[in-house]
């Protein structure tokens, strides 16, 4: 695995280790994937990008661990009080449909979605300097996003208003498409059944044909 990790970084960082826009892309990974472990990263990094990204894929592989050893404790133990999980104090706040940070979530899960956020940005952008290095950090945070029991919503299909939020709307001639999610501009998250952010979407709008009207009489039909 290690192998073709650092045979993956070698491909994506081929001519660009001094780019500074690569390099920022590649300390900030490492910033975050370090706070989401919960160790302390340094302000500024002299790692190389590829150096940076080895760091963050080992936290983020420490995440994980972490997150399914919690999961195997017996019932009772770590379970009952997960360490890394605020408990809420007073009443709780019904999330909005676009706040990240307004439910009850795994600690470090909103930084994760706010850098995932950046990612998607980063790898949608033409100016892109990796885009498959965006993708593929953007996939892997989502991973280690399940693993703390964030769900991760960016699924199509019928409109669904408890987890979907209308951004645009795009006509169609096909009517079987009416109501359906033709694109996700922004995924949504869910943890322990509370909408963390809703899902962005473009949805489909099936077009209304023009109305055909008869001709009137011409004015010879009358003489």
């Amino acid at each position: 695995m290690a192998g073709r990790f650092s045979e993956f970084l070698a491909g994506l960082f081929a001519g660009t280790d001094d780019r500074p826009d690569v390099r920022r892309l590649a300390h900030e990974v490492e910033v975050r994937a370090l706070q989401a472990a919960g160790q302390k990263p340094v302000a500024v990094s002299s790692h190389s990008p590829r150096e940076s990204l080895r760091t963050a894929s080992a936290a983020l592989d420490a995440v994980i661990l972490q997150q399914q050893a919690r999961a195997d404790a017996p019932e009772g133990e770590e379970r009952a009080n997960p360490p890394g999980v605020r408990q809420p104090s007073g009443t709780p706040k019904e999330p909005g449909p676009t706040d990240a940070g307004s439910g009850e979530s795994p600690s470090g899960a909103v930084q994760l979605i706010e850098l995932r956020d950046q990612l998607l940005l980063a790898a949608r952008s033409e100016h892109a300097t990796v885009p498959e290095l965006s993708r593929h950090l953007y996939a892997r945070l989502g991973e280690v996003l399940l693993v703390q029991g964030v769900e991760v919503l960016e699924g199509d299909g019928p409109l669904d208003p408890t987890r979907h939020e209308v951004v645009q709307v795009r006509d169609t001639g096909e009517k079987a498409l009416d109501g359906f999610v033709a694109e996700t501009l922004r995924p949504g998250y869910r943890f322990d059944h509370h909408l963390l952010r809703a899902q962005q979407v473009v949805t489909w709008r099936a077009a209304v044909p023009p109305l055909v009207t008869a001709p009137g009489p011409t004015p010879s039909d009358s003489r």
